[in-house]
């Protein structure tokens, strides 16, 4: 979308207001484009705007909120991109889903939890689903409806027979607890010092979640690493994506920005900051999305 026309609108508006072309600083900031969505994706997002910034003085809003806001965003036309940590859904209609990196989802405990090493994810729908305890963990704590991550978390964990997602209860146990980001559930971790509350976050925040007294847990039996999601020993993944409307398309600048993020400096990012990038498969079929 074109947002220069609107800013333009803006600053005249202002101008007239107070007769100075002076005004437009003080009726706020111009940006080139406008990314909002996903509390998981916006690390990432920030790292890529500023190096993108530095390089080419393309200005970038981020706006953090959840996938589902930044998908419906892009239906209304509120943004260039939305930053979805799952793929977009039968139900929203007129968008299209660029991928631009794989991401992990990964367990946290407490540091003090020194017991729990691994987990399973029948473990995980008995605590959610009915309150079942299991090693120690008497507690957990979810995302907000319309997070991406819980949406990915709800889709993967199943019953001890495979038939039943956690993503189709209507209600989670009395002793789940939900965060409305990334951040929050890493501090809720910290503060749980007796190390009995387990919780789930990108594993591109891992690194900052050690930082808060927290630690990651296998999965069944497996450890995340990006080498085990790329190889899909590490069945807790999920894609990252950036989605545009349909109708509006996507303006020179926007096709600029999102080439630059599946390019190899682009990918080289991805990768530095703990997510796993495109596959050259991968790559193509996003490239084929921006014509």
């Amino acid at each position: 979308m074109k947002k220069l026309a609107k800013i333009v609108a803006i600053a005249a508006a202002c101008a007239a207001l107070t007769g100075s072309v002076a005004a437009f600083s003080a009726c706020g900031d111009s940006y080139d484009l406008t990314v909002s969505g996903s509390s998981s994706v916006t690390p990432l997002m920030q790292e890529l705007a500023a190096k993108y910034e530095d390089e080419t003085g393309i200005r970038i809003q981020i706006q953090q909120s959840d996938s589902g806001t930044g998908i419906s965003d892009a239906q209304q036309g509120l943004n260039d991109f939305g930053m979805a940590s799952r793929d977009v859904k039968d139900t929203e209609k007129g968008v299209t889903a660029i991928k631009i990196a794989t991401d992990g989802v990964a367990l946290i405990v407490n540091e003090a939890n020194t017991t729990v090493t691994n987990v399973t994810g029948a473990e995980l729908y008995e605590l959610y689903a009915n309150g079942t305890a299991f090693q120690g963990i008497n507690a957990g704590i979810t995302r907000e409806e319309g997070s991406g991550t819980r949406d990915a978390f709800g889709d993967l964990i199943k019953d001890s027979t495979g038939e039943k997602k956690l993503k189709d209860l209507k209600t989670l146990a009395k002793c789940i607890t939900t965060q409305n980001s990334t951040g929050n559930v890493m501090t809720a971790i910290q503060s749980d010092t007796k190390g009995n509350t387990i919780g789930y976050i990108s594993m591109g925040s891992v690194a900052e979640a050690k930082t808060k007294k927290c630690k990651t847990v296998n999965f069944e039996g497996v450890e995340p690493t990006s080498a085990n999601v790329m190889s899909g020993d590490y069945k807790l993944q999920r894609n990252f994506n950036l989605v545009f409307n349909n109708e509006a398309g996507l303006s020179d600048v926007a096709k600029k920005f999102i080439s630059w993020i599946l390019s190899e400096e682009g990918q080289e990012i991805v990768v530095d900051k703990g997510y796993i990038e495109l596959t050259d498969a991968e790559i193509t079929t996003s490239e084929g999305l921006l014509k």
